[in-house]
């Protein structure tokens, strides 16, 4: 036990919270207070535990726009606000709304609409991305991911290789690493009813890698479980308050501590944020008799007389090192018998035809722009970024938009050619020209170059 607390108090040191990133191309959601004053004149800050922070006045020039004097008008309701950058984004729970918030005013930056088919979706941000995952809508729970694209300014659907997926989930809580999204809790539908909501015990990990979904286990100590805006992580473990308890999921083992009980626990309010630093845990608690009157409670996380106790295990899978080392045996053995002649297959490239990029059986749908560019890369060993800018002469764009929008048409294309593939074996890449330095070029990297 002395081993498992100088453990979490290794993590507590950590200067992190939940509305903090977590790694240089993660974010997840931040919390904002609002308010408006005798003038009619609207506030905003970003809530941070225990301290207090200057108010930003909203710009009343941007509220000639019917889309922001809505949302103004709301204070912000329904929206789930991310800090890009020097600006925030708020982001509509139920659906395609972006607005681009900053010291100059507010402004929607999206062509969708509010479609209100992924409620209450799994929402985080990667390499400056917008995605969310699952939610609810129409009488169906989703069990796919969207991204917000930056060349569409439209949700667009991700597509991944996997032959196994979650449940159609929403309210979920979830862990993020470099590298993957860990969902669990939350609710799924009854099959035979869908006005039936049930609670989800599955733990669900995606592979941004490989693009594969995996089922690593269960958590069986909560009947419900669901996302709150308090969700802390740190590290890969996220720390919750559920029925008056803290609790720490450490989704690289697929462990489940409980920490020493606090009464106000009971008092603490989900929908605002929760810090832990130098072993003391900051949060925002309720008075019991004036609900309108809430107040910051630090505290020890763990005192010297109390301990963490380990609640489940919920990754456990007996037996799982033979399970390895059997498949490992087999792959050599399949591999020493299988006749050579099979490894000398022909050359296979994609194929692009009518929009369509075909490879072997499988075929993905290219837009105009990611056709041109697939027809160039097919048709020459050598791509210049000229190249590619001359065919987006008839966009209405400066140059670096272009060159912007050329990067997002190159990483489409690869992870097309990724889901198609099935590997990274065809890839667009570029490098330096070898007569000048300052220049790249481009090329169609194959198994045959």
């Amino acid at each position: 036990m002395k081993r498992l607390t100088v453990i979490i108090s290794c993590l507590c040191a950590m200067h992190a919270y939940g509305q903090k990133l977590l790694d240089p191309v993660w974010s997840r959601p931040i919390a904002l207070e609002t308010k408006t004053d005798s003038l009619g004149d609207f506030f905003y800050r970003v809530q941070n535990p225990g301290q207090e922070t200057s108010w930003n006045k909203l710009q009343s020039v941007q509220l000639d726009d019917p889309d922001v004097k809505a949302l103004v008008n709301t204070r912000f309701s329904g929206y789930i606000p991310f800090q890009n950058q020097e600006e925030l984004w708020l982001v509509e729970n139920l659906g395609g709304k972006v607005f681009a918030l900053n010291k100059d005013g507010v402004k929607r930056i999206d062509h969708s609409f509010s479609h209100k088919n992924q409620i209450n979706s799994v929402l985080f941000q990667r390499n400056d991305t917008l995605f969310r995952f699952g939610g609810y809508g129409y009488f169906n729970a989703k069990n796919f991911m969207t991204y917000f694209a930056p060349q569409t300014k439209e949700w667009e659907y991700y597509l991944n290789r996997s032959t196994v997926h979650p449940p159609g989930l929403f309210t979920a809580k979830y862990v993020l690493t470099p590298d993957r999204l860990v969902v669990f809790g939350g609710q799924t539908l009854n099959a035979s009813d869908p006005y039936q909501f049930e609670p989800n015990q599955e733990i669900w990990s995606f592979s941004f890698s490989d693009k594969r979904w995996i089922q690593l286990g269960q958590i069986k100590q909560f009947t419900e479980l669901k996302y709150q805006p308090s969700d802390l992580q740190l590290g890969d473990t996220l720390f919750f308050i559920e029925e008056g308890n803290l609790y720490g999921f450490a989704a690289e083992q697929g462990v489940l501590f409980k920490y020493p009980q606090k009464n106000t626990y009971l008092k603490h309010l989900p929908k605002s944020s929760m810090s832990i630093e130098q072993g003391q845990i900051t949060y925002l608690i309720q008075h019991k008799q004036t609900p309108e009157v809430s107040r910051w409670m630090s505290e020890p996380l763990v005192l010297e007389s109390e301990q963490i106790v380990l609640v489940e295990k919920t990754y456990a899978q007996p037996f799982l090192g033979w399970y390895l080392f059997l498949a490992l045996f087999l792959a050599f053995v399949v591999w020493g018998l299988w006749p050579r002649k099979h490894l000398q297959e022909p050359k296979v490239w994609p194929k692009l035809s009518d929009g369509v990029l075909e490879y072997r059986r499988k075929k993905v749908p290219l837009n105009a722009d990611e056709a041109s560019f697939m027809e160039l890369f097919l048709s020459r060993d050598q791509v210049m970024v000229n190249d590619m800018i001359d065919l987006l002469a008839d966009r209405k764009m400066v140059y670096s938009q272009k060159m912007k929008l050329k990067d997002d048409i190159v990483a489409s294309l690869n992870n097309k050619l990724f889901f198609l593939t099935d590997s990274e074996a065809f890839q667009l890449v570029s490098s330096k020209n070898l007569e000048d330095k300052r220049m790249r070029l481009y090329r169609l990297r194959t198994p045959f170059n």
